[in-house]
This record gives C-alpha cells, sequence and structure tokens, in this order.
C-alpha cells in the first residue's frame, strides 16, 4: 500500500473516535475567592451568568472538518450548521431542555446529526451556570449499551469486557462527559474568577483515536481584551501532546493499522503521529454570556492532518417576562424548603 494511501485511511477512520471522546477539563484555574476590595480590580474576572433570566436561548454550531497533504494543501472539507435550542423546563428551576436543530426556531429537526447529536438533552445547570447533571442520561445510556450488544454479537468484544463496559456506563457522570464534552466547556467558566495577567496551567483530556485510551496533555490558558474592545474578553487555551505521548500514539497507530490489513507493514512507514487541541473563548462583560467558543481538535499522521472544528455562537434568546421571573422565584424557595 502507498505511504499517501496509508495515511488517508488511518486519519480518515480514526477522526470520528478523536471527535467523540475527546474532552476537556480545566484544573487549578479558579484563584481562591477574592476579597471584596478586589472584585472592582480589573485585573481580576468573575465570570458571571445570567441565565435564570432567559426562557430561550440558541447557539448558532458550524462544524467543519478537513483533511491536509503533507505541503496542507486541503484534499477535502465538510462544512455544517445547525442550531443547538435551549428551552426552559418550566417544572424546574435552573433546567433546560436542549435539542439541535437546522433551524434557529427548533423547528426542523437536524437530520445530519449523529444518532445521539438528534437526542434530546435534559440539563441541570448549578447557580453559577455550570453544568450540575445530566437528567436523562439513562437515554444516552441505553443507546451505548446497544451499541456494546452489537459488538458482542460481532464478536468484537467479549463477555467480560462487556459487563465492565455496562458497569462503566451506569454512572451520570461518565455518561454526561461522553455525551456533552463541548457543552460542558463551553459553560466551564461560569462562576470562576480569573486574573488578566496570569497565565494558567491546564490540563485536557484527550483520548487516543487509535485505543481510546485517555492522555492527559498539559496546556495553557490566556486572557485578553482583544484590541479596542473593553466588554469582551478572549480566552485561549492549547494543549499539545508531548513527546513521550508522541511515542506511544505512534506505537497505536502503528498496531491499529496492522490489525486493520492483512498485508505487513514496516514501522517505518509511520514517523510522526500527534494530536492537539486549540479551544477559544469570547466571554461578553456587559451580558454575562459566552458570545463564542471554537473547539478544534488535529490529529496528524506522517504531516498529513485530520481536524474537526465545532464553533459555537450565541445567536438568540428570549427573556422571561415580569410575571414569569417571580413565578420562577416562588418555585426556587418551595423547592429549596423542601
Amino acid at each position: 500500500m502507498k505511504l499517501n494511501t496509508l495515511i488517508l485511511f488511518l486519519i480518515t477512520s480514526c477522526i470520528g473516535s478523536l471527535v467523540q471522546n475527546s474532552s476537556a477539563q480545566i484544573v487549578n484555574t479558579r484563584p481562591s475567592e477574592l476579597p471584596d476590595s478586589l472584585k472592582q480590580d480589573p485585573e481580576w474576572v468573575i465570570f458571571n451568568s445570567d441565565f435564570n433570566s432567559l426562557k430561550t436561548f440558541t447557539y448558532q454550531r458550524i462544524t467543519q472538518q478537513y483533511l491536509t497533504n503533507e505541503n496542507q494543501y486541503y484534499l477535502d472539507t465538510k462544512i455544517d450548521t445547525s442550531y443547538l435550542v435551549f428551552k426552559e423546563d418550566s417544572l424546574k428551576v435552573n433546567t433546560f431542555y436542549a435539542q439541535y436543530y437546522a433551524d434557529p426556531q427548533g423547528l426542523k429537526p437536524f437530520l445530519k446529526g449523529s444518532k445521539m447529536e438528534r437526542l434530546p438533552t435534559h440539563i441541570e445547570l448549578d447557580q453559577q451556570g455550570k453544568v450540575a447533571r445530566l437528567l436523562n442520561w439513562k437515554l444516552y445510556r441505553d443507546e451505548f449499551m446497544v451499541g456494546l450488544s452489537a459488538q458482542v454479537k460481532s464478536n468484537l468484544i467479549n463477555t467480560a469486557m462487556f459487563n465492565e463496559k455496562k458497569e462503566e456506563l451506569n454512572n451520570e457522570e461518565v455518561i454526561r462527559s461522553m455525551v456533552m464534552e463541548d457543552l460542558l466547556y463551553l459553560f466551564g467558566f461560569y462562576g470562576d474568577t480569573l486574573n488578566m495577567n496570569a497565565e494558567y496551567l491546564r490540563v485536557k483530556r484527550l483520548t487516543s483515536p487509535f485505543s481510546n485510551e485517555n492522555l492527559e496533555v498539559l496546556g495553557n490558558l490566556k486572557l485578553e481584551y482583544p484590541y479596542g474592545s473593553k466588554n469582551t474578553i478572549k480566552l485561549s487555551a492549547q494543549n499539545k501532546a508531548g513527546a513521550l505521548d508522541k511515542q506511544k500514539l505512534l506505537q497505536e497507530c502503528v498496531q491499529y493499522y496492522k490489525s486493520r490489513n492483512p498485508d505487513n507493514m514496516s514501522r517505518t512507514e509511520i514517523t510522526n503521529v500527534s494530536l492537539n487541541s486549540e479551544q477559544e473563548f469570547r466571554y461578553n462583560v456587559k451580558g454575562n454570556i459566552m458570545v463564542v467558543a471554537t473547539f478544534s481538535d488535529i490529529l496528524v499522521v506522517n504531516w498529513q492532518s485530520r481536524g474537526n472544528i465545532r464553533s459555537f455562537v450565541f445567536y438568540d434568546y428570549k427573556e422571561k417576562s415580569e410575571a414569569e421571573r417571580m413565578s420562577r422565584a416562588k418555585s426556587s424557595v418551595i423547592q429549596k424548603q423542601k
């Protein structure tokens, strides 16, 4: 098999796993609570949210998948647009139904989405605005179990592995991290307090597209005001697999290809494998909302790359009326009393 054909096979067959399984976790990016004397200090930013005042809100999501050769020429690109519509749960405070649609009004189903993307999401936010729980996690768990059962029937996994995965998937937090990766990160800064002049070390969990094992990749996080802006904060983060992780990925890549091809392949045919992630956010201080979030995951094999970029842009919202706010406030008090 020619080298270029080999690389195209590898990065095409692995990118689905890369996109579905990578997830980010910020660690050690929240200093201790600020004293009152520092809360007005322009060097410190508190990421507030105001979701309890919204009846509905919508993010436009633009996804771009691309394939380049070793000279960085684009060999293939695919762009899709969908709308993630959040609708308030009228029975529970700080709780929303969310689903992808083909239109911003939430009337046309997003038929191009994966089966998981077409499922409704029922989420509860905490008081700061972070995702606290995936309330309908069992719906997703059951879908994963269907897939595992199919693998057993096809002799891809044995009964012992099935039972192990079944036990692992019977957990809300695990399912939440699997199906809400981008959303956990989109809402992840709310409630945090960060310094504009500090650069934070952060760990992002990336998943090997060859073995599905997690890699804890160290990176950085920086904040700045874009030129000419006073009310928008730009947050930039980057995580690149280090030398040890690259060596591990290279070995896994070789084994991955050998297991799927009857022909022998020498290790020298694949000399470089890397896995990188970049994220960029725009937070509006006046509106208390993350207006843009862009996630980019890139797999490189022998200098040919396959990437997946997802951009979430705050598109529309509808505020509650004064009567609705008063009613929700009473409901909140009653729920706390219970």
